[in-house]
């Protein structure tokens, strides 16, 4: 990437909201085209979601349904990733059991 390029990289991040993100996407488009765009920001903005279990496993759900469906059943994936949401909050809700001995 030549210094001009990086200047305009800079420049189109001002202009336009999420300056981070336009900033990667640009740049991994100058560096890998189309694919280096998507993969750039999809990278800084999977490192701001994914920041405990459960986003974890639901973006792992979403990326095996992605890639398995190849985007044809978009509902599928959404309800997929919604159901793991269910499935932890239901499990991580449960009141721990105690026994009547420990009180």
């Amino acid at each position: 990437m030549s210094e001009r390029q990086l200047v305009d990289a800079v420049a189109v991040a001002m202009i336009t909201p999420g300056p981070v993100v336009i900033t990667v996407a640009f740049i991994g488009y100058l560096v890998a085209g189309p694919a280096g765009a998507i993969a750039g920001a999809a990278f800084v903005l999977g490192r701001r979601a994914v920041f405990d279990g459960p986003t974890l496993a639901i973006a792992t759900v979403t990326l095996l349904l992605i890639t398995r469906l190849k985007s044809r059943y978009e509902p599928l994936v959404i309800l997929g990733a919604g159901l793991v949401g269910l499935a932890w909050s239901g499990s991580a809700a449960r009141p721990p059991t105690r026994n009547r001995r420990d009180e």
